[in-house]
């Protein structure tokens, strides 16, 4: 029994039966499991494109804008071009079922992804950095905080009326790391929690811009 199976097809299987000293030719027929794909495509300005559009399905010239035809039943990648605004869009077909896309398209240059790139990388070392920051001076206050708690512990500790002076110096450094300790604890915060406001607000709009141009670039 012979089997031929190809992603997008139907298995095609039969039985050969072999003599000796003979060739036996088979051709096996794949029938392709097709699904209905419609595109349509979009301006910014919320006008569709038409017939001045153009499309490309894995790299292949496909016709015009909208577009409507069989595909085999398998992922695609669909590229439009409206007077020189592209858009594209990863899809899959399912077998006897119908895909409908719209696609937003836009204008875009190398450069406009080059400084995209630039602008993301920017912003996400700046949380980066801000995070580390944050967890090194939180880190200082914890220090801060232990010398606080064991020189106030020496000086409890001291119940000699002579040993006045060093009662008072104990005393002095608690105070003095416990004082560094509130204020590292307080700049720590302020920084994580602004390094978290900047990637909220910045961050990320900066990275789903990166990812539409991209996307509209088909990279």
């Amino acid at each position: 029994e012979i089997q031929v199976r190809k992603a997008g097809y139907g298995d095609w299987s039969k039985i050969a039966t072999i003599r000796p000293e003979e060739t036996t030719v088979m051709q096996a027929e794949l029938q392709a499991k097709l699904g209905r794909l419609l595109v349509t495509a979009r301006y910014p300005d919320g006008n569709l494109c038409a017939d001045e559009g153009s499309i490309k399905i894995d790299g292949k010239p496909a016709g015009s804008l909208p577009y409507m035809d069989f595909q085999i039943a398998l992922p695609h990648r669909v590229e439009v071009n409206c007077k020189g605004m592209r858009g594209a869009k990863n899809f899959t077909i399912t077998h006897n079922q119908r895909t409908e896309l719209e696609i937003a398209v836009a204008m875009f240059s190398r450069g406009d992804l080059s400084s995209a790139e630039s602008s993301f990388r920017n912003a996400r070392s700046l949380d980066r950095l801000g995070v580390v920051l944050g967890v090194g001076m939180g880190a200082y206050a914890g220090l801060q905080g232990r010398k606080s708690n064991t020189a106030f512990a020496a000086a409890s500790a001291i119940t000699d009326p002579n040993s006045l002076s060093e009662f008072d110096a104990f005393n002095e450094q608690g105070s003095a790391a416990q004082t560094q300790a509130k204020g590292f604890s307080v700049a720590a915060t302020t920084v994580v929690t602004t390094a978290v406001i900047h990637w909220v607000i910045h961050t990320r709009q900066k990275r789903n811009k990166l990812r539409q141009i991209r996307e509209v670039m088909g990279d």
